[in-house]
């Protein structure tokens, strides 16, 4: 029997702005997942609970603590988590490392 698409299940979308949550629907949606947008690690973690989810698609770099703990309940929970770093995210990283603030950013720490 075929699967009728590529995504049977429910995707976590972490994303505290809603722009970008908005554009990631499309394609999941397309592949068949039913996708639930959390602002919020502590809502992720409800819904991971809830709805024991194929994936959750998240920025680490968001929030870095919440990010380890959502992959260590991932393992609980038995799903994937897709890491999709911000293109904004790094461009503001590379022009660091290219200025110097990076490392005068560590330095200061």
């Amino acid at each position: 029997m075929v699967a009728s698409s590529v995504l049977e299940g429910y995707v976590v979308v972490v994303q505290d702005d809603p722009d970008t949550a908005r554009k990631r629907e499309p394609a999941l949606g397309q592949a068949g997942a039913a996708i639930f947008k959390t602002s919020t690690t502590h809502e992720s973690v409800d819904l991971m609970r809830k709805l024991r989810p194929l994936a959750v698609v998240m920025n680490p770099a968001c929030d870095l603590a919440g990010a380890a703990f959502l992959w260590a309940l991932a393992r609980d929970v038995s799903c994937a988590v897709i890491p999709i770093p911000e293109i904004k995210w790094m461009q503001q990283r590379f022009m660091e490392l290219r200025t110097g603030a990076f490392e005068a950013k560590r330095s200061a720490a």
